[in-house]
């Protein structure tokens, strides 16, 4: 059962409706059934396990700064994206404009700005003119389309951590440093970890499995990202900073890596046609990246075990307090 709104008289269940309001151009079109589906569950889950929606509400400030990044910067380069959502699956309800769709699905597990002829191969939907296409754009509008999700989450890291720094009686110079500072020991480490498990794989998955208290690379699982998260919303607002800081900047990092189905690997595209087209005078030439279909599945596979391998850890280990461990951590590097 759906409910659409076209004008400010609406019909609901047979009855009608008169609204306050109008959305001038734009159709309003919500499911009752999903919208109930999913509010109830997420009201449950606050009164059964807090800690996991702490985690829902972090994420869901740093995927949709991510996505309103590539979406707004897509409009900049001449692209008309066709959707902006939160979540997959089934529709929760949507705003349909002329040119896009905007709106809530059911399945809370990220977001996506849709932009039609991401390859060369892609079929234009019926009345989608090719200049309003990805592949219609400049290399240069298409690359700094796929940046600005990761840039835009380096940005919001670098705000929070500057805003917390402030709150501790910090100058503007000072907290624009101090964030600085602990933005670039945030990335230096976490490359750092990434590259500790390249380097030795095996004596990785050995300690998970047979010593997970003496792990040398630690990647947070989901009890530990549930309970960081809570530390955070108890400790209060400088917390809460720090932790959609620490989270926006690891975000938008993975997602810089050259590997599909990651925007670095969309990026890397981008540059190469840029590169090709100035060579070869070609301007229509444009990277087929299905051919990275296969390196695709193997960044899923990689993601997937170090989500699983982190997940084993982490119930085998007490959850520290992230906040005073952190706090003690500064201390003795200031001393």
């Amino acid at each position: 059962m759906k409910l659409a709104v076209t004008k400010k008289e609406i019909s609901i269940l047979g009855k009608q409706v008169t609204l306050p309001w109008q959305i001038k151009g734009a159709k309003f079109e919500a499911s009752i059934p999903w919208a109930l589906a999913t509010v109830l569950p997420i009201i449950a889950l606050a009164f059964i396990f807090p800690p996991a929606l702490y985690v829902l509400v972090t994420l869901g400030i740093v995927i949709t700064t991510h996505e309103a990044g590539h979406f707004f910067v897509a409009k900049l380069s001449g692209m008309k994206p066709a959707e902006f959502f939160w979540g997959f699956g089934p529709e929760v309800f949507a705003i349909q404009t002329k040119n896009s769709r905007y709106g809530l699905k059911f399945i809370s597990a990220g977001g996506y700005v849709k932009l039609e002829g991401m390859t060369s191969q892609s079929e234009l939907p019926e009345g989608f003119d090719e200049e309003d296409s990805f592949r219609g754009a400049s290399a240069f509008g298409r690359l700094m389309t796929i940046l600005a999700g990761p840039f835009v989450n380096f940005f919001v890291a670098l705000a929070a951590f500057t805003a917390s720094a402030l709150l501790q009686g910090a100058t503007l110079g000072q907290a624009i440093n101090h964030a600085f500072t602990q933005f670039w020991t945030l990335i230096t480490l976490t490359l750092g970890q990434f590259w500790t498990l390249i380097q030795n794989p095996v004596g990785y998955l050995d300690d998970v499995l047979n010593n997970p208290e003496e792990v040398e690379v630690a990647f947070a699982g989901p009890k530990t990202l549930a309970a960081i998260s809570e530390q955070a919303f108890n400790s209060g607002l400088n917390s809460s900073l720090v932790w959609l800081a620490i989270v926006s900047a690891a975000v938008g990092l993975v997602n810089l890596l050259p590997f599909p189905p990651l925007d670095g690997s969309h990026a890397v595209a981008a540059v190469f046609d840029g590169v090709t087209r100035l060579v070869t005078r070609n301007k229509n030439y444009m990277f087929n990246i299905h051919k990275l279909t296969p390196l695709a599945y193997v960044t899923i596979i990689f993601l997937g075990f170090l989500t699983v391998t982190a997940a084993i850890v982490d119930f085998q280990t007490p959850t520290a307090d992230f906040f005073s461990a952190a706090a003690a951590t500064a201390a003795e590097t200031s001393g």
